[in-house]
């Protein structure tokens, strides 16, 4: 019944409310102020308490999703630069065995005009940012990108920094 009453004097009840506000709008702004000094101290210091309890579950779950979406993000680049798509190992001695041991490494050696590309200097770059367009242009990042273990990544670079040396006529 007043569902029915409300839909047929909808224009009429709207203006009577408008006008009411408008003859007490002085009434109506103390009461809010009153209200809002009353209660202000009050819902500050339950916010207060709200924040300091759930800060440190936020903190922590903030940086365990933050962990676990990179290391998603890194499997899966893995997944893509993989021979067959489905076994992650390395190029080289076929390690597989455990996947923090396997390193994304540049094919041609150009992993520094990679760096420059993804933030700048080679020593201030964004890596997430790069896995994350290599996620987006999985083409590109098999043609660019290999799987290496850590033993067959520091063999390489080993390898290429004596080839340097030799280049520029330094003996070791």
């Amino acid at each position: 019944m007043r569902k029915e009453y409300y839909e047929q004097n909808k224009i009429r009840i709207a203006d009577k409310n408008r006008r009411y506000r408008l003859q007490h709008l002085e009434e109506i702004r103390e009461r809010e102020r009153k209200y809002y000094q009353d209660y202000r101290a009050k819902n500050r210091a339950y916010q207060n308490d709200m924040a300091r309890k759930n800060y440190r579950k936020n903190h922590i779950q903030r940086r365990l999703n933050t962990a676990l979406r990179r290391a998603k993000n890194r499997n899966n680049l893995l997944l893509i630069i993989s021979d067959d798509g489905v076994h992650i190992r390395c190029v080289e001695c076929h390690y597989d065995t455990d996947l923090a041991a396997l390193q994304i490494e540049h094919k041609n050696d150009d992993g520094a005009v990679d760096r420059k590309r993804f933030g700048g200097t080679c020593n201030n770059y964004d890596i997430h940012k790069m896995i994350w367009y290599y996620l987006n242009h999985p083409e590109e990042a098999r043609q660019k990108l290999q799987i290496l273990c850590a033993n067959c990544n520091s063999i390489k670079q080993r390898r290429l920094l004596l080839k340097s040396l030799n280049y520029y006529g330094i003996d070791r």
